[in-house]
């Protein structure tokens, strides 16, 4: 698998991209805004926490709903040219990989570069499970997979009305949608996402709590506090020695 090209495309509203292919596969991980993409006939809906996979050959467009931020990577001989479609980064993992990619080779260009090559494997890898994973979405479920790529991506930084409005519904659908097709609701789902980073950051102790309190979105260590303390049952201080106990363990 080599790495033909990537770039960051912007598009903003009222200007779409016509249809058109390459010769090589084209992988889109979409970062803000939303739209659809005609891939082969077949009409799915983009935004943020999205991916495509369009093989060679294959006419696409893009017709856009709000301005379109995306990055955009051609891949020769890749392993995802039997996938065509959209599917949502669920595990929040593809977008940094692709983020950092691109940083790389505008700093250090693409021919003979390792870790171009190396992130560009981890992307394939990653999208291959995601798209072996996911079962097939009407567009309300997809939406909903949407949001929670959303979260995952912003780490639980963000509010319902947020949310909402990265995926250009109204907080009162998103609401009714998520009762629909998940298991909790979207302020459920930002708390839960939020209180795993926190987790991740606690167990590193070089970062103190007001550290973790910032990076997690909090306007106080307080705040951060009284939250984790509900959530946990214990404040986070206690969690932060249990886990330090547990990995002398």
């Amino acid at each position: 698998m080599r790495l033909a090209f990537v770039f960051e495309s912007g598009t903003p509203l009222g200007m779409n991209v016509a249809e058109h292919h390459h010769e090589v596969l084209e992988f889109v991980y979409y970062i803000h805004g939303h739209g659809t993409s005609r891939i082969d006939g077949a009409v799915h809906d983009v935004g943020p926490g999205v991916f495509t996979i369009t093989p060679p050959g294959l006419s696409h467009d893009q017709r856009n709903q709000t301005r379109v931020v995306s990055i955009c990577l051609g891949l020769n001989r890749s392993e995802l040219d039997a996938y065509t479609g959209a599917w949502p980064d669920l595990s929040g993992d593809i977008g940094p990989a692709c983020r950092k990619l691109l940083e790389e080779a505008n700093r250090y260009g693409i021919a003979h570069n390792r870790v171009c090559a190396g992130l560009l494997l981890q992307i394939a890898a990653l999208a291959e499970r995601q798209v072996r994973e996911t079962h097939p979405l009407n567009r309300q479920e997809h939406l909903v997979a949407q949001a929670e790529a959303v979260v995952r991506q912003k780490a639980g930084c963000l509010s319902v009305a947020e949310l909402a409005s990265a995926l250009c519904v109204s907080p009162s659908h998103l609401r009714h949608l998520f009762l629909q097709y998940s298991d909790r609701s979207p302020r459920e789902l930002i708390s839960r996402v939020r209180l795993e980073h926190a987790m991740t950051l606690l167990a590193n102790p070089r970062v103190s709590i007001q550290e973790v309190a910032y990076a997690c979105g909090f306007s106080s260590p307080f705040y951060f506090s009284r939250f984790f303390k509900k959530e946990m049952g214990a404040p986070p201080s206690q969690i932060r020695d249990h886990i330090a106990d547990s990995d002398k363990g």
